[in-house]
């Protein structure tokens, strides 16, 4: 028998699938890591560790690159509210009992970062997440950045084909390629 949350993410894969044979209006804009203004990042938190990790991740590229506004929003996928990852400036959190029936995250939170116009938002999931997906679609933000796979083709604009394990190389490689990306380009 399926969990709840294995229909809501058979649902949500079925969804997601017919809303990217539509065409998207959003332009896209690519963005050097050092003419960034904004960056918002989204990911997995299974436990304390990723969520260090996240937040470390957030403090190296303020003080690295001085970008001025960076926002992450975390899905964690359990019911209870875990004692570490409470909402503060900044990084939010939604969890399992916030989706809907299409497993689609719905809470004010989510939709404030959605709305959001990033210059770069940057996925740090590997594995296909389905809430993760919408905010991905639904994202205004102009460049988004992610892990490369043929099933990922349609959430980007920049896909990196990183095969690394360890969590601080991984993010070391991405911030690399986005500082060797030269002058904006533009299209729709």
């Amino acid at each position: 028998m399926y969990s709840l949350y294995g229909v809501k993410k058979f649902i949500g894969r079925k969804v997601l699938s017919r809303l990217l044979k539509k065409s998207s209006k959003r332009q896209i804009k690519s963005c050097n890591i050092f003419n960034a203004k904004s960056l918002g990042i989204i990911c997995l938190i299974n436990d304390k560790e990723d969520y260090k990790k996240v937040l470390n991740l957030i403090n190296f590229l303020r003080k690295e690159f001085s970008i001025p506004e960076i926002k992450a929003l975390a899905y964690f996928p359990y019911k209870d509210d875990p004692f570490y990852l409470k909402s503060k400036w900044g990084f939010d959190y939604f969890k399992l009992n916030d989706l809907n029936l299409f497993g689609f995250p719905n809470n004010i939170d989510v939709r404030n970062f959605i709305n959001e116009d990033f210059d770069i938002l940057l996925d740090l999931s590997k594995v296909d997440v389905v809430p993760l997906r919408f905010i991905l679609h639904y994202s205004k933000s102009s460049f988004k950045v992610g892990n490369y796979s043929l099933d990922n083709e349609s959430y980007y604009d920049m896909m990196i084909d990183i095969d690394i394990n360890d969590y601080n190389e991984y993010i070391l490689q991405i911030v690399n390629y986005l500082k060797m990306l030269n002058n904006p380009v533009e299209k729709e």
